[in-house]
């Protein structure tokens, strides 16, 4: 069988909140090359997070359909979907998600815990997933050996930015997905944190759909779109 040269496929696709007498997200046609780089802009509330949770199926389409690497998401089960998540999607939350009890090295292995594809990946490389997070680590300019056995409360803003990268990449899932994860850093610290994704998505082979207002950082991308032009927003 053929496989799909696309990560993702949206087609038709519309969601509306119940409380709504319009469709916040309705999307005619998007897609996602495998290894692309792709850069979303909009303004803050236009809803490109509810694109992305339609995208990674934590939230169901009204209507339309969303295909994952060939494979419509939403005629699965509601379990498998969330197995499926978790085996092709890393993702970088706007405000991190990192798990305040554990130490830097638990958060980055996460991922292992819920999928073996994932974590078989690692070990086709002959490494752990403690190997593999420390390579990471070193690749995103974590380099003090000692950061791995720290509590993540104990970091800075931009430190955590970069254990939460390192958890999403963890075993090379197919599609990233970056939700206005710079949101919180001064622009060196910005451009920087690109530059070195960019470095470890060349290595990994994934795709990235990286949403965020600050056009600033789309230069290197791919493809580039406004989210604006890709929604038609219409009410019902």
């Amino acid at each position: 069988m053929t496989m799909p040269s696309e990560c993702i496929r949206l087609t038709d696709v519309a969601f509306q909140w119940p409380s709504n007498s319009e469709y916040a997200i309705d999307i005619p046609a998007l897609c996602l090359q495998k290894g692309e780089k792709l850069f979303i802009h909009g303004p803050s509330g236009s809803g490109k997070s509810t694109l992305l949770n339609l995208i990674t199926g934590v939230l169901s389409p009204n209507k339309g359909k969303v295909e994952i690497l060939g494979e419509n998401l939403f005629e699965k089960k509601p379990a498998t979907r969330d197995q499926y998540r978790a085996d092709h999607f890393g993702i970088i939350f706007q405000q991190f998600n990192l798990i305040p009890y554990l130490s830097v090295i638990e958060n980055i292995t996460l991922p292992c815990s819920f999928s073996v594809r994932r974590n078989s990946r690692i070990e086709v490389e002959k490494k752990s997933p403690e190997q593999e997070s420390n390579r990471l680590l070193q690749s995103l300019g974590l380099t003090d050996p000692d950061i791995a056995s720290r509590n993540v409360t104990e970091l800075s803003t931009g430190q955590q930015q970069r254990v939460a990268a390192a958890r999403a990449l963890l075993g090379s899932p197919e599609i990233i997905i970056a939700d206005e994860p710079t949101s919180s850093l001064d622009a060196d610290a910005k451009l920087g944190f690109v530059t070195l994704l960019f470095q470890e998505l060349q290595k990994s082979g994934s795709a990235i759909i990286f949403v965020s207002h600050d056009r600033s950082l789309a230069a290197d991308f791919d493809r580039v779109l406004s989210f604006e032009d890709i929604n038609r927003n219409r009410r019902i």
